[in-house]
């Protein structure tokens, strides 16, 4: 159904332990402190803190989790539904390539792991289904 830009092949974790600021690219704003919903190597999804952002638009992110900090990082708005946004890791400049980048990228995930992981496409539809009718079984 969705296999050309389905990002939901890449397992996503808990993200609620992220600290993640955001702005948009390229503006000389203040970041906005979003709360984290799950993340991926390859991208991650907010909850806006009353802020909207529109699909395409490129944002600047810093992201830390204990001793792991991220700053600069580009991301491209892929979905936005009401005050919850999903943005996908941008990796066409030199920075995003850096070995620093995407270690500490690989790094997050490695500790996100430890967390259960969030159920994604069919498990997802599946658990809502188990969810509605459970009182039936």
């Amino acid at each position: 159904m969705y296999k050309k830009n389905n990002r939901r092949q890449h397992v996503r974790y808990h993200a609620q332990q992220l600290v993640i600021d955001v702005k948009p690219l390229g503006i000389d704003a203040p970041f906005d402190r979003v709360k984290g919903v799950d993340f991926s190597a390859y991208g991650l999804a907010f909850i806006t803190s009353g802020l909207q952002y529109e699909v395409g638009e490129q944002l600047e992110l810093n992201i830390k989790l204990e001793k792991i900090v991220l700053s600069l990082l580009i991301a491209e708005v892929r979905n936005c539904w009401e005050d919850r946004c999903g943005v996908e890791f941008v990796f066409n400049t030199d920075y995003m390539k850096t070995a620093a980048v995407l270690d500490g990228l690989e790094a997050i995930t490695d500790l996100l792991k430890t967390a259960r992981s969030v159920d994604t496409g069919t498990g997802l539809r599946a658990k809502k289904k188990r969810d509605r009718f459970s009182d039936k079984w």
